[in-house]
């Protein structure tokens, strides 16, 4: 589901302007974006957690040169799922998902494999 979707369906469901929709949403994006730059986490009741973890340096190799390269630990932004949230997976048909994840495979250089691969 896209962000004009979710705008369109509360837009329906509440009988309020798509734009108006649309700046509360843009809103609230804005506001997850400000804490997670302050180095606050965020925590929504019922729905999860944006926070942070160090991902730890380790050593790599450049895929053009084969150099090997020293990456460094660095900060990655992570989101948990609240329990009422995960429960909600339970109630999705594994096939249904199988199904979508599938139609989204990607080859090598981003382009969509072909089908019956």
């Amino acid at each position: 589901m896209t962000k004009a979707e979710i705008v369109e369906r509360i837009s329906r469901e509440v009988d309020v302007q798509k734009k108006d929709i649309a700046f509360i949403i843009d809103s609230f994006f804005e506001m997850v974006k400000s804490s997670l730059s302050e180095g606050e986490s965020m925590e929504l009741r019922g729905f999860g957690t944006f926070g942070f973890k160090i991902r730890k340096g380790r050593k790599a190799r450049n895929p053009r040169s084969g150099e090997a390269v020293v990456v460094d630990d660095r900060v990655v932004i992570f989101f948990k799922p609240g329990k009422e949230f995960k429960q909600l997976a339970r109630l999705v048909p594994v096939d249904r998902v199988r199904t979508m994840v599938e139609g989204r495979k990607r080859g090598p250089r981003g382009q969509a494999e072909p089908a019956g691969e």
